[in-house]
């Protein structure tokens, strides 16, 4: 018995889709999977939220937004938020992928800081050597070239520049 070209059609068809809903019965779904999650941003702790508001807008140039009892925190890009904790935990690091030209974003960055950058050592990639608000040197690293900037409370933020797609890929 020769199918004709629908009928092989419509039996492909079947089976494709007979397939995919066997197939999603028999996973072990989370709550993930019925709820749309979406990451919003991240803590940091400050002890002074008005001086921590201060040198991000004025130094990084990131936004700002308020909360019902004052500042609570800043706009990163890409659409996430880093808010503002009065609690003391030690330092936070929010990293940031420039697409381009990570020397101007440091030159702009050191002219508004008006200090010169600190050099850094490649030995310790977690910034615990940087000093409370100032900006490091541009470094070479595996990956691609990466500078930080510590706010006044001790939290990090790397800006780096990779010319491959992820940091994943090898």
């Amino acid at each position: 018995m020769r199918l004709t070209f629908s009928k092989q059609v419509l039996l492909y068809t079947g089976v494709i889709l007979s397939v995919m809903y066997l197939s999603g019965r028999n996973v072990n779904k989370t709550i993930y999977d019925s709820v749309v999650v979406k990451s919003e941003g991240i803590l940091l702790p400050t002890s002074d939220p008005e001086r921590s508001l201060e040198f991000y807008s004025s130094i990084l140039e990131l936004p700002s937004f308020e909360g019902r009892f004052g500042p609570a925190g800043i706009a990163l890009p890409g659409g996430q938020h880093a808010f503002f904790s009065k609690r003391e935990q030690g330092r936070q690091t929010i990293i940031l992928r420039a697409r381009s030209r990570l020397t101007a974003l440091h030159q702009s960055f050191l002219s508004r800081a008006k200090s010169a950058p600190f050099e850094g050592s490649l030995q310790s990639p977690s910034y615990e050597w940087l000093p409370e608000g100032r900006i490091s040197t541009i470094l070479s690293r595996p990956w691609g070239e990466e500078f930080a900037v510590a706010d006044p409370d001790g939290n990090i933020t790397v800006i780096f520049y990779s010319r491959k797609r992820s940091l994943s890929r090898g």
